[in-house]
């Protein structure tokens, strides 16, 4: 016989769907929004399951007006928060977080809800909410004002500032953009200035460590490569609110425009005019330029040794140095204003008899900022020429017999007839290296004599200038010189010296007397000094008188030329006397003395004498 199962009991738990998941964030009704929003939802599962969920979103409450679903279990993109399998999934209970990948239209309301579905479970979705939520996009900026430069505006710099100020209802911080282009159907020749992009030329941000606005601050933006010159541009102006629609506003209907500023006209080459001849090694140089804008000037010289601007070429541009430049009356004293003549020093001497060739630009730094045209032609002028070889006048070469204190006369020319100072040179040797002296007209105008320009300090072409030795020179000595002259109102350089050196002999010192011999009287009385007369040319003799040793005494009056004894009667017994006799003559206010002659001593106690 066999056993029959007659009934089975079975005993089980049925799984059942997630339950409806709330809705967390935006909350019910919420403004401003995210053009991408974000979406947190959180569901539970009675089984514990882990989780995926579902998001579907529309414009009508009905949910049926350009729906969006997003299915986690089809893709995780946009999802986060995961935290179970392999991050795919959330464990119940847990916050999911969906952010839109395609940006919503701003400023519109849109509804949501949202599943969750347990794939471990029954894998189906539960039930959603019974009555969506709905919240509300960002609105994007204001459409910007357009502040500076105002409709119309001229004279405008090619680097202008363009100045917007939006304001956003959600108090958003803001970033611009800028359009710029040469037609008011903004398509030609357009620019774009993106802050989104880069903050470069960008100015006055206020928030988001300085890289955006506060809504209602004005924005500033430098353009940073020139605009063309005398041109007429369109722009307009965007905003956007990256933390709320994160979309550009509106745009102005009709953009404004502004005109760039001209450059300056051609300067007028003042001085020197043209073909000037000898005109300074540093020559003064005179330009004026006008401004249409009145806008204030800089300038820049070119000066050259060809009429093609291309040898031996010098830059002086105001805007990199102020050094020799003078006459500036505007801008701190570092510009003109339009029309005024600037004046430009040369600060390295040129080269004296060249022909140079110069021609002048003049920039506007408050309008255009760039270098207008310069002259079809540069004027050409030609430095000065330095003084001729002066003529040594007197003393005559070889000359002899010249005074210790002698005056020397040189003449100069000029052929540009400027003034003139010398330079003498005085030396032992012919070739002008020993014993040097130098008489600088420059430096000291002191033993110079004749002068008859410069508040006498200084000789016309032409006019001798002397000059008197200062300190003596030696007697019978020959001495060589030579003569400079220099023109400081011309190149201001000395010129040539004479090829060979004219000389002169100082006069000689007189001749020496001999054979001085002293005789007594036998009452010792008096005493007679004897002596030859040996020169020829001598003022008188000098004699002086040693009493017992001591120092010698000058007996006066000083004697006659020619005469050769003296009688004193000014001694007595027991004293000796020596004599010392010597000639002299007058070189102009200096005296000259031979070597002297003395004489024995003669001792009146005992009739002896000895040699002085």
């Amino acid at each position: 016989m066999s056993a029959t199962l007659s009934a089975v009991t079975v005993d089980y738990t049925l799984n059942s769907a997630p339950g409806i998941p709330t809705l967390d964030s935006p909350a019910n009704t919420a403004t401003g929004q995210p053009l991408l929003a974000v979406l947190k939802t959180t569901g539970t599962d009675a089984q514990s399951d882990y989780l995926r969920y579902k998001i579907e979103i529309c414009t009508n409450v009905d949910m049926t007006a350009n729906c969006q679903t997003f299915n986690q279990v089809s893709s995780q993109t946009g999802w986060s928060g995961q935290n179970t399998q392999s991050n795919t999934a959330y464990t119940s209970g847990t916050q999911a977080t969906y952010t839109l990948q395609t940006t919503l239209t701003g400023n519109t309301t849109y509804y949501w809800r949202s599943y969750a579905i347990d794939p471990s479970g029954t894998n189906s979705f539960g039930s959603t909410q019974a009555t969506p939520y709905s919240f509300t996009t960002n609105v994007p900026p204001g459409t910007p004002t357009l502040d500076a430069p105002t409709n119309t505006a001229i004279s405008q710099s090619t680097t202008p500032l363009l100045r917007t100020t939006a304001t956003d209802t959600e108090s958003d911080y803001l970033r611009y953009k800028i359009e710029i282009c040469t037609n008011v159907g903004m398509s030609a020749n357009c620019q774009t200035f993106n802050q989104v992009s880069s903050q470069t030329g960008w100015s006055g941000q206020n928030t988001q460590s300085n890289t955006a606005y506060t809504s209602g601050t004005q924005a500033t933006y430098t353009v940073q490569t020139p605009l063309s010159v005398n041109t007429t541009y369109y722009w307009r102006s965007y905003a956007i609110d990256p933390a709320g629609s994160n979309i550009f506003g509106a745009t102005q209907g009709t953009p404004f425009s502004f005109t760039t500023n001209q450059p300056p006209s051609v300067p007028v080459l003042d001085l020197p005019i043209d073909f000037d001849t000898g005109v300074l090694l540093s020559a003064v140089l005179k330009t004026t330029g006008t401004d249409v804008d009145s806008d204030y000037l800089r300038y820049k010289i070119d000066i050259c040794t060809n009429v093609g601007m291309t040898a031996n070429c010098q830059t002086f541009n105001q805007v990199s140095s102020q050094t020799g430049w003078s006459g500036q009356n505007t801008d701190s004293g570092l510009s003109y204003t339009s029309g005024t003549q600037a004046t430009y020093t040369i600060q390295t001497p040129l080269i004296q008899n060249t022909t140079y060739f110069w021609r002048s630009y003049a920039i506007d730094p408050g309008g255009s900022n760039i270098f207008g045209a310069t002259q079809g032609t540069p004027h050409s002028f030609t430095t000065n020429i330095n003084p001729n070889v002066p003529s040594l006048d007197l003393p005559t070469d070889a000359d002899t017999g010249l005074s210790i204190t002698p005056i020397l006369k040189t003449t100069g020319a000029d052929l540009d007839t400027d003034y003139l100072r010398y330079k003498i040179q005085l030396c032992t040797n012919l070739s002008m290296t020993l014993n040097c002296q130098t008489f600088d007209q420059t430096s000291s105008q002191t033993g110079w004599s004749g002068q008859n320009t410069q508040s006498n300090t200084a000789y016309t072409s032409g006019t001798q200038a002397s000059y008197t030795i200062q300190t003596a020179l030696i007697p019978n000595i020959t001495y060589f010189w030579r003569t400079y002259a220099i023109d400081p109102g011309g190149t201001n350089a000395f010129g040539s010296t004479q090829a060979t050196p004219y000389s002169f002999t100082t006069i000689p010192n007189p001749t020496q007397a001999s054979a001085c011999l002293v005789e007594k009287n036998s009452f010792n009385t008096q005493i007679i000094v004897r002596w030859r007369d040996n020169s020829t040319a001598e003022a008188g003799y000098q004699i002086w008188k040693v009493t017992d040793g001591g120092t010698p005494e000058h007996l006066t009056p000083d004697l006659s030329p020619n005469v050769t004894e003296y009688t004193d009667t000014t001694v007595a017994s027991n004293h000796t006397y020596g004599y010392l006799i010597r000639s002299f003559q007058y070189d102009g206010s200096n005296t000259l003395y031979s070597d002297w002659c003395p004489t024995a001593t003669s001792n009146l106690s005992t009739g002896g004498f000895t040699i002085f």
